[in-house]
């Protein structure tokens, strides 16, 4: 019964999550997300041709864009495509998404019974609002790459946390060894951030004593061997091992600031327009669909309008109270110092932030393509973490926290019942 009760948490947000989310799937129209139908053209290409699909350079929306992907999301959707009938297949693969969300709070809660202890307010407020953020639920609600990549990075993070915290054994390194090579082969983000990962732990080994090369490398062994056919592959179609040079061509179809200046844009325009597309990634972030940037007129020459009130109460909710969380978490370090392991480990973990808030700097600066908080995904597990850990210090934080909580509960049935759209 203790067991049952410390778990409540756990199980109420699993539950949460899956009655949002099984309804995003099941209200929100077919393509709902972004690029989803190309994402099924993949998936629909190997079951028909029994092999992986040639990306050819096709921008989009031509059919076929999304052929340059890692295949590990495309192959593990395909047996139930092949097997069921036309207009279930695609709710099959929304599925699969939905369990590697599911998959993904779970490592939540274990990262956060590991910083913050078991039963503690913490862990139930970062598992909760994992389960309850609109961007968690539209990710694992589409038909995409995202979740299951997202489900690896959360991870890697969890992984470098035991490496510091505890100590580094053989199986946790091989476990970094297998999770940084199927992430490799889910999407192309997880290598940067595996790299980090294998860095990261091989600092924790040196802290022990331990020599971290001769350490990781079955570790690295082991992610090569899971990559290597993959890149390959590439390296003969393409001349390029991960495809992303033929696709960075391909896919220069969105205004970023190479297009601006070309249009004769001012660098005040395109940087104002930056900032209300960092917003816009933050209400995506904590609140929802990329709705925002449409709403405020991002790229209108008369410069940005203000939501109207019906927006800017949740807006204000979204950005402010995880803000406040994270000033939180910083004085809490400043009261009451961590240990020498703890330090490092918020070290390294910003670094693993940075690094994700880096690729999507990258996207966004060739292509303004709405707040693609999408793109941040896989630095969910520290910041939840950290906002989380921040709001429960004290009473008038975790009243905030369940502000931010039912703010996003409301969004998450409005987007369900009214948007009708994902991430």
């Amino acid at each position: 019964m203790a067991t049952v009760s410390a778990r409540a948490p756990l199980i109420g947000a699993l539950l949460l999550y899956f009655v949002l989310t099984a309804a995003l799937i099941v209200g929100v129209p077919w393509n709902g997300a972004p690029d989803e139908a190309a994402h099924a053209q993949y998936i629909e290409a190997i079951v028909t041709t029994h092999a992986l699909p040639v990306f050819r350079g096709q921008s989009p929306p031509n059919p076929g864009y999304e052929f340059h992907q890692p295949p590990l999301f495309y192959l593990l959707a395909a047996p139930l495509w092949a097997v069921l009938p036309a207009g279930v297949q695609n709710y099959s693969a929304r599925v699969l998404s939905l369990v590697f969300g599911l998959l993904t709070i779970w490592v939540v809660w274990n990262a956060a019974n590991l910083l913050f202890g078991r039963s503690s307010r913490a862990s139930a407020l970062c598992t909760l609002g994992t389960a309850l953020s609109p961007l968690h639920q539209g990710i694992g609600a589409g038909v995409n790459n995202d979740g299951l990549a997202g489900l690896w990075a959360a991870c890697l993070f969890y992984l470098v946390a035991r490496a510091w915290l505890e100590v580094p054994t053989r199986r946790l390194i091989v476990t970094t060894g297998i999770v940084a090579g199927l992430g490799v082969l889910t999407k192309l983000t997880a290598l940067p951030l595996s790299a980090w990962a294998f860095v990261a732990v091989g600092a924790a080994l040196y802290k022990q004593g331990e020599r971290p090369i001769p350490s990781l490398l079955p570790a690295l062994v082991i992610a090569l061997l899971l990559s290597a056919p993959m890149m390959i592959r590439n390296q003969f179609l393409y001349g390029d091992p991960f495809a992303y040079g033929l696709f960075s061509r391909a896919a220069m179809i969105s205004p970023g600031f190479t297009q601006f200046s070309a249009a004769g844009a001012s660098f005040v325009f395109y940087m104002r327009a930056m900032a209300w597309q960092i917003l816009g990634t933050a209400w995506g972030f904590w609140g929802g669909p990329n709705t925002l940037i449409a709403v405020t007129r991002t790229l209108s020459p008369l410069g940005p309008q203000l939501p109207d009130p019906l927006w800017l109460a949740p807006l204000s909710t979204v950005v402010l109270v995880p803000l406040a969380g994270i000033v939180a978490a910083y004085k809490a370090r400043q009261i009451e110092p961590p240990t020498e392991e703890g330090r490092a480990l918020m070290m390294w973990w910003t670094l693993g932030a940075f690094l994700v808030f880096l690729l999507w700097a990258n996207f966004a600066f060739a292509h303004f393509a709405g707040g693609q908080a999408r793109y941040l995904h896989a630095a969910m597990l520290p910041l939840v973490l950290l906002v989380g850990g921040g709001l429960a210090r004290t009473r008038t934080g975790t009243m905030a926290a369940v502000l931010l909580g039912l703010v996003m509960l409301g969004l998450s049935l409005a987007n369900i019942f009214v948007w009708k759209t994902l991430v």
